[in-house]
């Protein structure tokens, strides 16, 4: 069930900058952007291979 909301909230993060930096296409929010979508899969798969309850 953890995975099932962490799979909906990373894709809906995904989904929401993603509209952002289409609407706005600055560059440097493109690079903001694309840092924390970065950050939050890395998060994402390192909490998949931990064993760990959160």
């Amino acid at each position: 069930m953890n995975l099932t909301f962490s799979i909906v909230a990373f894709a809906l993060l995904t989904v929401f900058l993603g509209i952002l930096f289409v609407s706005v296409p600055s560059p440097d929010l493109v690079i903001v952007c694309l840092i924390a979508i970065a950050m939050c899969g890395y998060d994402f798969y390192k909490s998949i291979q931990s064993k760990e309850q959160h």
